[in-house]
């Protein structure tokens, strides 16, 4: 499964995109791996079952439910952790590979670093020596700010970044710094597959 589609918002862009670009099969396919990968996502999951309960398919939606107990991030450890008190350390172990296979581990390294990557982006900045006060004297900001010879222009790295510290980082920096956590999550959660394989 390409892990993409297993991300909400995001699976459905890429299915519009498919769509809009004359690939309808793969828009389909795309939505056909969310619907298999929103078992790990709480409201969407309980969603799932009841219609494959409402359309009489008992065995489907029990199985989306277990899937949900192995993959959703809570869930999972829950069940893993009581299964092992309960002295079942081989299911415990077996819901944590499932967990760390399947498109929970992907959905929460995405949230994860969307959510972290604003705040790494600020405190970034400020261990780098832009802050209220200015640029702290021997930081790397101050170094930054010594390399344009005395005049600092408006728009520079340097002005951009001291203002970021002055005042916070604005909704463009935030979404930037979201963007790029995403990504990193993601590319997490896929070294996280290779290691496991």
């Amino acid at each position: 499964m390409n892990f993409l589609n297993a991300i909400p918002v995001v699976s459905q862009i890429k299915s519009a995109v498919e769509a809009a670009c004359g690939n309808p099969q793969a828009a389909l396919e795309t939505q056909i791996e969310f619907a298999d990968a929103c078992s790990a996502i709480p409201v969407l999951s309980q969603l799932k079952s009841g219609v494959q309960a409402a359309c009489g398919d008992m065995e489907a939606a029990r199985k989306t439910q277990e899937d949900f107990s192995k993959q959703c991030i809570g869930v999972s450890q829950l069940r893993s952790l009581t299964e092992h008190a309960m002295g079942d350390s081989a299911a415990a172990l077996s819901t944590q590979k499932e967990f760390l296979n399947g498109p929970g581990m992907a959905q929460a390294s995405v949230v994860t670093g969307v959510v972290a990557g604003p705040a790494l982006a600020a405190a970034g900045i400020a261990a780098a020596g832009f802050g209220a006060g200015g640029i702290t004297a021997g930081s790397w900001a101050a170094g930054l700010m010594s390399s344009y010879g005395g005049s600092v222009g408006a728009g520079s790295l340097c002005a951009v970044l001291q203002s970021a510290g002055a005042a916070g980082i604005g909704a463009g920096t935030s979404a930037v710094a979201a963007t790029v956590g995403g990504a990193v999550g993601l590319g997490g959660a896929k070294a996280v597959e290779v290691f496991d394989t």
